[in-house]
């Protein structure tokens, strides 16, 4: 049963994270054909992410109360209707609006499919099963960027009426999986006095683990577009570029969740931070494709690094606390969703300010200051031995 719950969980992180990821080779021609500005451009790629922030918490209480299969059968008819919706639009509002309502029915995926595979992961194996739905929330911007190049040349109504497609199967697949669920039925008000207990202030400190490496991945879904944009690279270049990352990031993310099982998440989450703080800095500083280009590898590695550690943290605390694993779930979607949108909306408008140096230095100093605070903070054990407040 763990092994069919891993492959749903796995493929409906894959779908969120896809339609995070398809917009990236379709800005060009959007900007192109629409005559977006610099700031418009980072509110439509931030325009997702603005459904899954503000759908997050009602999405993890919803798992939580309803079970998480519930909530992952729900996102997909969502997800699949919205996607129908942005691959028929040819108006920036429409784009704008679809692409917030597959946010806010990705929160539903990323909560359910979250939250069933952390409520049945043994608690030694965590970081590694965390490691592995990081791998396939990749593969989603994997195969999401090509899949966007493809649909700028065939035509967005085809490739995204599909997705509606795929969406079904995906629930049909939902179905043949029991629920699982942490803490079962808990209520909002519950799960407040739950972290009350632990300490708010311990999972604030989780989740700015979670928003550091967010926000840098926001920028650089402006950031690199434009950049390439300007060296006159087609679209599928760019597809190629960003499937690379992609490969990157899922090979190094289960290796380094199953190292923080027997080691501890905060040293390997903090080289990833220092890593992509380096790499945004780098991009920032240099034009040349050929200085780019490893760059974005060294953002990759770290990526693969922080995400898989920082995510794996929440869900530790969450266990310590007695918390349902639905209102994890939406604590790293809430530091996911709303980094992507400081780095898209505030790296859109710093870029249309003063250029590529001025965005990516002050990413990389706030990326900085979090890791040191959490440098100063997060304990180093790796894992949760159950819940603190059981005893008390």
């Amino acid at each position: 049963m763990l092994l069919r719950l891993l492959i749903v969980a796995s493929g409906v992180i894959l779908i969120e994270s896809f339609f995070s990821a398809v917009l990236t080779p379709l800005v060009p021609g959007y900007r192109e054909d629409l005559g977006l500005t610099e700031g418009a451009t980072g509110v439509l790629v931030a325009s997702y992410s603005i459904g899954g922030f503000l759908l997050a918490f009602p999405a993890g209480w919803f798992a939580s109360r309803y079970n998480p299969r519930s909530a992952v059968v729900l996102g997909l008819i969502g997800v699949g209707v919205s996607s129908l919706l942005f691959g028929f639009a040819d108006r920036v509002e429409v784009l704008d609006a679809s692409r917030f309502f597959l946010g806010a029915f990705g929160a539903l995926l990323w909560a359910g499919g979250m939250s069933w595979i952390s409520s049945a992961a043994p608690l030694d194996r965590r970081g590694e099963f965390m490691g592995i739905l990081m791998a396939a929330a990749v593969v989603g911007e994997l195969v999401g960027s090509p899949i966007g190049a493809l649909a700028d040349d065939l035509g967005t109504e085809y490739v995204f009426g599909a997705m509606l497609l795929v969406a079904l199967v995906l629930v049909l697949l939902a179905q043949t999986v029991p629920p699982v669920a942490e803490a079962s039925g808990q209520t909002a008000r519950e799960a407040i006095e739950r972290i009350r207990q632990g300490g708010a202030g311990r999972l604030g400190v989780a989740l700015l683990a979670v928003v550091a490496p967010g926000v840098a991945v926001g920028l650089i879904m402006v950031l690199i577009p434009i950049r390439f944009e300007d060296l006159g690279i087609s679209a599928w270049y760019l597809a190629a570029v960003f499937l690379a990352m992609s490969v990157v990031e899922a090979a190094v993310g289960p290796l380094v969740g199953r190292a923080s099982d027997r080691s501890g998440r905060k040293r390997p989450f903090l080289i990833g931070l220092s890593a992509i703080a380096l790499a945004t800095l780098l991009l920032g500083l240099f034009e040349p494709l050929a200085l780019v280009l490893p760059s974005l590898l060294l953002f990759a590695i770290g990526a693969g690094f922080a995400f898989t550690t920082s995510f794996a943290m929440v869900t530790d605390l969450a266990t310590r606390f007695g918390l349902n694993q639905g209102y994890s779930a939406a604590v790293t979607n809430v530091g996911w969703a709303g980094s992507i949108i400081i780095g898209a909306i505030g790296g859109g408008a710093l870029l249309g300010a003063d250029g590529f140096l001025l965005a990516a230095g002050f990413m990389a100093a706030l990326i900085g200051l979090i890791g040191l605070v959490t440098w100063r903070t997060v304990q180093p054990e790796s894992i949760a031995e159950g819940p603190e407040t059981a005893a008390s």
